[in-house]
């Protein structure tokens, strides 16, 4: 003798609780390495309005390749990507012109990533300089370059 014991309806089940998914891979690439950073920043900070204080800047970024790509990834994180280049540094016998072409831009928010997409390979055991021009907000979130301010004398600065 078999005993069966079936409910009436479906049992509520309480909704699964959602959370940011977390990112697996967000080591970068090993197509480029980084030989030298170049960072030009200039700070906004003159207003009356500490909420409207922005920056530009620009780095130039030498990277020896070590594996053919047409794509080069890095860490950026609440930047407005204005423009970005490539060139194949001097001394490598390759003329200006034979350089790729940056051709678009995305941004992986979720990895903090910004992937640069170029025309043609960039060639392993080859220099390059990479320029990439932006703007940023200056936050007081203690992210990149923020806002702070200190007490002295019970005047805050």
């Amino acid at each position: 003798m078999k005993l069966c014991l079936c409910p009436s309806g479906p049992e509520p089940t309480a909704p699964a609780p959602t959370r940011k998914p977390v990112p697996k891979d967000v080591r970068l690439p090993l197509n480029v390495h980084p030989q030298h950073y170049d960072v030009q920043l200039r700070p906004d900070i003159y207003g009356d309005d500490p909420g409207q204080f922005n920056f530009s800047g620009s780095v130039d970024i030498h990277v020896n390749c070590t594996r053919q790509t047409d794509t080069i990834t890095l860490h950026t994180k609440q930047l407005d990507i204005l423009r970005a280049s490539i060139e194949i540094q001097m001394g490598s016998g390759v003329s200006e012109e034979q350089s790729p072409k940056c051709v678009s831009w995305k941004e992986d928010k979720l990895r903090e990533f910004l992937i640069l997409s170029f025309d043609k390979a960039l060639k392993p055991n080859f220099l390059y300089k990479l320029t990439i021009d932006f703007n940023g907000r200056i936050k007081r979130n203690l992210i990149g370059i923020y806002l702070s301010s200190y007490k002295q004398n019970n005047v805050t600065k």
